[in-house]
């Protein structure tokens, strides 16, 4: 299950229904394709979107969220995206 809300936006109907695509919104944190290392992955994310938050929460959520997706999903994995009043995508 994806929530494409990044950074409390919502791009589900603005940008992933009109163009087919998925979004998860952590495109201004390079070297995500590249790093191998878990942790190093999250700190890439807290130190570009979340420098200022003590803790790993958030960055957490966003790494973890990122991570399945770059490392665990392969071709042909269905993605389930929830939207408004219960219905999903």
């Amino acid at each position: 299950m994806l929530r494409q809300s990044p950074l409390g936006e919502n791009v589900l109907e603005n940008i992933s229904l009109t163009q087919n695509v998925i979004v998860n919104g952590w495109s201004d944190a390079k070297g995500l394709l590249e790093e191998p290392d878990y942790w190093r992955f999250r700190d890439i994310i807290k130190q570009v979107y979340y420098a200022t938050e003590r803790g790993f929460r958030k960055s957490g959520y966003g790494a973890g969220t990122m991570w399945r997706l770059i490392h665990d999903m392969k071709q042909n994995d269905w993605v389930v995206v929830p939207h408004k009043g219960g219905v999903f995508y």
